[in-house]
């Protein structure tokens, strides 16, 4: 959503099914992440619509340029007792099994931005492997 500051309150009206397990007056939190300053080259975006609350669009990754950023976080993310993330290798296995391929480009991008690799040097899918 596009506004002249940094920080927006956000009202999202209470589920209206009675059956689905959440009260009305439950305060719901929604974390938004946004990369001021994204790799390049910046991945692959797309343009979506929604009507509701209010008819507005926002820009979102494409899944192959998502699927980079997962990689690249099962590579270099640090855990704590240097295990994966359960979340991350879910996440991977959906890629998988919708046989997304990952946008090379842009996981070179991170991988240069985190140290991993060298911005000269080609990145192809023998080195992901």
């Amino acid at each position: 959503m596009k506004a002249n500051t940094l920080e927006h309150l956000l009202i999202i009206d209470g589920v209206k099914s009675t059956g689905s397990g959440t009260n009305k007056n439950d305060l719901i939190k929604i974390k938004l992440e946004v990369d001021t300053n994204p790799p390049l080259p910046a991945g692959e975006q797309e343009v979506l619509f929604l009507l509701e609350p209010i008819p507005f669009s926002y820009r979102i990754l494409t899944l192959p340029s998502l699927f980079g950023g997962k990689l690249h976080a099962l590579i270099c993310r640090e855990y704590k007792g240097g295990r994966i993330k359960g979340r991350d290798y879910y996440d991977f296995i959906w890629y998988i099994s919708k046989n997304v391929k990952p946008d090379l480009g842009y996981l070179k991008g991170k991988l240069c931005e985190s140290g991993i690799w060298k911005i000269e040097d080609e990145f192809t899918l023998g080195d992901l492997k």
